[in-house]
Protein backbone atom coordinates (compact mmCIF):
# COMPACT_ATOMS: atom_id res chain seq x y z
CA UNK A 1 0.00 0.00 0.00
CA UNK A 2 1.13 3.53 -0.72
CA UNK A 3 2.07 5.75 2.31
CA UNK A 4 -1.30 6.78 2.73
CA UNK A 5 -2.68 3.09 3.81
CA UNK A 6 -5.01 3.28 0.49
CA UNK A 7 -5.48 0.32 -1.91
CA UNK A 8 -3.42 2.01 -5.39
CA UNK A 9 -7.39 1.14 -7.43
CA UNK A 10 -8.96 3.33 -4.67
CA UNK A 11 -7.04 6.17 -5.16
CA UNK A 12 -6.54 6.08 -9.06
CA UNK A 13 -10.48 6.10 -9.10
CA UNK A 14 -10.22 9.36 -6.61
CA UNK A 15 -7.83 11.04 -8.96
CA UNK A 16 -9.35 10.22 -11.84
CA UNK A 17 -12.58 12.03 -10.82
CA UNK A 18 -10.22 15.24 -10.45
CA UNK A 19 -8.46 14.62 -13.90
CA UNK A 20 -10.73 14.16 -16.37
CA UNK A 21 -8.46 13.85 -19.22
CA UNK A 22 -6.80 11.23 -20.61
CA UNK A 23 -3.41 12.07 -20.44
CA UNK A 24 -3.45 13.51 -16.45
CA UNK A 25 -5.07 10.43 -16.06
CA UNK A 26 -2.23 8.16 -17.99
CA UNK A 27 0.32 10.60 -15.90
CA UNK A 28 -1.36 9.67 -12.59
CA UNK A 29 -1.27 5.72 -13.47
CA UNK A 30 2.42 6.13 -13.28
CA UNK A 31 2.75 8.43 -10.22
CA UNK A 32 0.61 5.80 -8.34
CA UNK A 33 2.65 2.73 -9.94
CA UNK A 34 5.75 4.40 -8.36
CA UNK A 35 4.33 5.43 -5.22
CA UNK A 36 2.90 1.83 -4.87
CA UNK A 37 6.28 0.23 -5.94
CA UNK A 38 8.49 2.50 -3.74
CA UNK A 39 6.37 1.64 -0.50
CA UNK A 40 6.69 -2.63 -1.32
CA UNK A 41 10.48 -1.63 -2.05
CA UNK A 42 12.43 -4.93 -2.97
CA UNK A 43 9.41 -7.23 -3.64
CA UNK A 44 7.68 -5.18 -6.64
CA UNK A 45 10.96 -5.26 -8.34
CA UNK A 46 9.26 -5.93 -11.98
CA UNK A 47 7.00 -2.57 -10.78
CA UNK A 48 9.86 -0.74 -9.99
CA UNK A 49 11.62 -1.23 -13.22
CA UNK A 50 8.57 -0.52 -15.12
CA UNK A 51 7.47 2.61 -13.37
CA UNK A 52 11.31 3.64 -14.03
CA UNK A 53 10.59 3.16 -17.79
CA UNK A 54 7.11 4.46 -17.59
CA UNK A 55 8.72 7.60 -15.72
CA UNK A 56 11.81 8.32 -18.36
CA UNK A 57 9.11 7.79 -21.30
CA UNK A 58 5.81 9.47 -20.22
CA UNK A 59 6.51 11.72 -17.66
CA UNK A 60 9.94 13.19 -18.01
CA UNK A 61 10.07 12.65 -21.74
CA UNK A 62 6.86 14.03 -22.77
CA UNK A 63 5.18 15.55 -20.17
CA UNK A 64 8.53 16.80 -19.56
CA UNK A 65 7.55 17.01 -15.66
CA UNK A 66 9.47 15.21 -12.62
CA UNK A 67 7.49 13.13 -9.86
CA UNK A 68 9.87 10.87 -8.09
CA UNK A 69 8.22 7.40 -6.70
CA UNK A 70 8.96 8.86 -2.86
CA UNK A 71 5.97 11.88 -3.11
CA UNK A 72 3.00 11.32 -0.70
CA UNK A 73 -0.50 12.09 -2.23
CA UNK A 74 -3.73 11.63 -0.84
CA UNK A 75 -6.97 10.36 -2.55
CA UNK A 76 -8.00 12.86 -5.75
CA UNK A 77 -4.71 14.06 -6.88
CA UNK A 78 -5.49 16.55 -9.71
CA UNK A 79 -3.17 17.17 -12.54
CA UNK A 80 -4.25 19.49 -14.92
CA UNK A 81 -3.24 20.02 -18.48
CA UNK A 82 -1.42 16.22 -18.19
CA UNK A 83 0.77 17.14 -15.33
CA UNK A 84 3.22 19.52 -17.31
CA UNK A 85 6.11 20.78 -16.04
CA UNK A 86 5.66 19.90 -12.56
CA UNK A 87 8.45 19.09 -10.84
CA UNK A 88 8.12 17.82 -6.95
CA UNK A 89 11.37 17.46 -4.61
CA UNK A 90 11.28 13.87 -3.42
CA UNK A 91 9.34 13.56 0.19
CA UNK A 92 7.41 16.27 -0.84
CA UNK A 93 3.61 15.41 0.49
CA UNK A 94 -0.03 16.16 -0.11
CA UNK A 95 -3.15 15.90 1.42
CA UNK A 96 -6.35 14.53 -0.33
CA UNK A 97 -7.87 16.84 -2.65
CA UNK A 98 -5.11 18.96 -3.95
CA UNK A 99 -5.25 20.35 -7.48
CA UNK A 100 -2.27 21.18 -9.08
CA UNK A 101 -2.08 23.68 -12.36
CA UNK A 102 0.94 23.09 -15.03
CA UNK A 103 4.63 24.31 -14.51
CA UNK A 104 4.80 24.19 -10.61
CA UNK A 105 7.38 23.30 -8.98
CA UNK A 106 7.78 22.32 -5.20
CA UNK A 107 11.44 22.22 -4.42
CA UNK A 108 14.48 22.67 -1.97
CA UNK A 109 15.07 26.18 -0.39
CA UNK A 110 18.93 25.69 -0.61
CA UNK A 111 19.79 26.03 3.25
CA UNK A 112 18.32 23.03 4.56
CA UNK A 113 17.79 19.93 1.95
CA UNK A 114 16.19 17.79 4.08
CA UNK A 115 13.32 20.40 4.49
CA UNK A 116 10.44 19.44 1.95
CA UNK A 117 6.65 20.94 1.59
CA UNK A 118 3.66 19.47 3.64
CA UNK A 119 0.33 20.54 1.50
CA UNK A 120 -2.86 20.08 3.26
CA UNK A 121 -6.55 19.03 1.88
CA UNK A 122 -8.19 20.76 -0.86
CA UNK A 123 -5.35 22.69 -1.97
CA UNK A 124 -5.33 24.72 -5.40
CA UNK A 125 -1.75 25.33 -6.44
CA UNK A 126 -2.38 28.03 -9.24
CA UNK A 127 -0.22 27.87 -12.95
CA UNK A 128 3.47 28.36 -12.49
CA UNK A 129 3.37 28.60 -8.22
CA UNK A 130 7.17 27.60 -6.89
CA UNK A 131 7.13 26.36 -3.19
CA UNK A 132 10.75 26.50 -1.30
CA UNK A 133 11.52 24.33 1.60
CA UNK A 134 9.76 22.82 4.09
CA UNK A 135 6.53 24.93 3.77
CA UNK A 136 3.36 23.98 5.94
CA UNK A 137 0.14 24.91 3.63
CA UNK A 138 -2.91 24.73 5.13
CA UNK A 139 -6.23 22.80 4.30
CA UNK A 140 -8.30 24.71 2.15
CA UNK A 141 -5.12 27.40 0.86
CA UNK A 142 -4.86 28.77 -2.61
CA UNK A 143 -1.66 29.81 -3.79
CA UNK A 144 -2.51 32.40 -6.88
CA UNK A 145 -0.85 31.98 -10.04
CA UNK A 146 3.09 32.51 -10.45
CA UNK A 147 3.54 32.90 -6.49
CA UNK A 148 7.08 31.99 -4.59
CA UNK A 149 5.87 30.49 -1.55
CA UNK A 150 8.97 30.57 0.73
CA UNK A 151 7.00 30.74 4.47
CA UNK A 152 4.00 28.13 5.84
CA UNK A 153 0.66 29.09 4.49
CA UNK A 154 -2.55 29.14 7.10
CA UNK A 155 -5.36 27.35 6.05
CA UNK A 156 -8.26 28.60 4.24
CA UNK A 157 -6.19 31.90 2.72
CA UNK A 158 -4.91 32.86 -0.43
CA UNK A 159 -1.22 34.18 -0.91
CA UNK A 160 0.03 35.02 -4.32
CA UNK A 161 2.66 37.49 -5.31
CA UNK A 162 7.30 37.28 -5.21
CA UNK A 163 7.76 36.84 -1.90
CA UNK A 164 4.11 35.36 -1.51
CA UNK A 165 1.82 37.25 1.16
CA UNK A 166 -1.93 36.92 1.97
CA UNK A 167 -4.02 38.17 -0.62
CA UNK A 168 -7.68 37.48 0.84
CA UNK A 169 -8.85 35.10 3.88
CA UNK A 170 -10.71 32.39 2.24
CA UNK A 171 -9.89 30.44 -1.32
CA UNK A 172 -10.15 32.18 -3.71
CA UNK A 173 -11.46 30.01 -6.12
CA UNK A 174 -14.45 27.74 -5.98
CA UNK A 175 -12.88 24.37 -5.58
CA UNK A 176 -14.24 20.86 -5.23
CA UNK A 177 -17.72 21.37 -4.02
CA UNK A 178 -16.56 25.21 -2.42
CA UNK A 179 -17.34 28.80 -3.28
CA UNK A 180 -15.20 31.80 -4.34
CA UNK A 181 -16.46 33.19 -0.77
CA UNK A 182 -14.24 30.43 0.85
CA UNK A 183 -17.50 27.93 2.20
CA UNK A 184 -18.23 24.94 1.46
CA UNK A 185 -21.55 23.97 -0.65
CA UNK A 186 -24.11 21.91 0.78
CA UNK A 187 -25.64 18.96 -0.03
Amino acid sequence: MPATGRHPLELLRADFAASPSWWSRATLVVFRLGEWAHARRRRRLPARILHAVLDVVWTRGVIGSEIPADVQAGPGLGLHHGGRGIVLATGTRFGANVTLMHQVTFGMDGVDHAARAVVGDRVFVATGVVVLGGVAVGDDATLAAGAVVTRDVRAGTTVGGVPAVEIADGPRYAHRGGDPAGGRAHD
